[in-house]
């Protein structure tokens, strides 16, 4: 199976591949990006080089890893996915968009997208979502597509909110 592209009415998703590292770490080295996806450290060109390896790895063996979000056919707004945090057992839902698309719907679209794949093509049970909690924008986008909270773990010293969707109460 190669890779799936998906799209709605106002943009596409389109796996990310190994030759776009630059993208990929100009938008996670991103102030607004980074304040909670990367504790407000920038990651290394080095970093996003080895991510989107994994991510083309991903896509080969497992059928899933992160999508660009695309408008126009040419403007990478940020990207959504499936992708292994903090040893949990199966990979978990990342949205993730620049400053200036924020608050227009992206981020729930390009998710429930994203849900819908996991649970009728790769027949995922759930799905989790670890969210900084601060990052009240990215709970609200969370409760929207009809995730809960189940829990509160503190990683690296910093208290994530666990939100999960079962795929029973999806249908």
């Amino acid at each position: 199976m190669k890779a799936p592209v998906f799209e709605s009415t106002r943009f596409r998703l389109i796996p990310f591949t190994k030759s776009e590292s630059k993208i990929f770490h100009e938008i996670n080295t991103d102030k607004f990006v980074r304040k909670f996806l990367w504790d407000n450290e920038s990651i290394t060109l080095s970093l996003a080089k080895e991510m989107l390896m994994r991510n083309e790895r991903y896509f080969l063996d497992d059928k899933f890893g992160l999508w660009k979000i695309i408008l126009n056919n040419t403007e990478i707004i940020g990207y959504a996915g499936l992708w292994y945090f903090f040893n949990e057992p199966q990979p978990q839902l990342i949205y993730v968009l620049l400053k200036d698309y924020t608050g227009k719907g992206y981020a729930t679209e390009a998710s429930k997208i994203i849900i819908n794949y996991a649970f009728t093509k790769l027949q995922f049970q759930y799905l989790v979502a670890a969210i900084d909690e601060p990052n009240i924008t990215s709970q609200k986008v969370a409760e929207r597509l009809g995730m809960k909270f189940f829990r509160t773990k503190k990683i690296n010293n910093n208290p994530l909110l666990f939100y999960r969707i079962d795929k029973i109460n999806t249908r």
